[in-house]
């Protein structure tokens, strides 16, 4: 990893995001509308070819199907060398949107977490879906 001074190479950094936990606010595996999900333990990978400096920014968004990010960014991830994986330390909590009972059946809905990197003004952005 690079300490002091300059760093050359033919790609620069490049963050994948390696997953995330979404747990539920019960603890019971059911995501419930008008409910709170808490997303943690987000793993993050350099993929590129320059070691990822300091000062990073990670958050979730733009989230769909009317959930609502209550968390604020979490800042200053840590360098991260060549070929190395991260894990982010903190998590964001959302809220689920209140939607329609459907009676008789089940009730679908979806919701796009999409995790989000800012590097040094430079977005980089990947989407998982989660179905509730």
């Amino acid at each position: 990893m690079l300490q002091h001074g300059t760093e050359t190479g033919t790609d620069r950094y490049n963050v994948v995001c390696g997953g995330y936990t979404v747990q539920d606010e019960n603890f019971d595996g059911v995501f419930e509308p008008n409910s709170m999900v808490r997303v943690e333990n987000m793993k993050y990978m350099n993929e590129g070819g320059m070691t990822l400096p300091s000062g990073s920014v990670a958050t979730l968004g733009p989230l769909t199907g009317g959930a609502v990010l209550k968390s604020p960014p979490v800042a200053d991830l840590g360098p991260l060398a060549v070929k190395q994986e991260g894990l982010v330390v903190g998590s964001w909590d959302i809220k689920l949107p209140s939607v329609p009972i459907s009676e008789n059946k089940p009730h679908i809905s979806e919701v796009t977490l999409t995790s989000n990197f800012s590097l040094i003004g430079r977005q980089v952005s990947l989407s998982f879906v989660c179905n509730s």
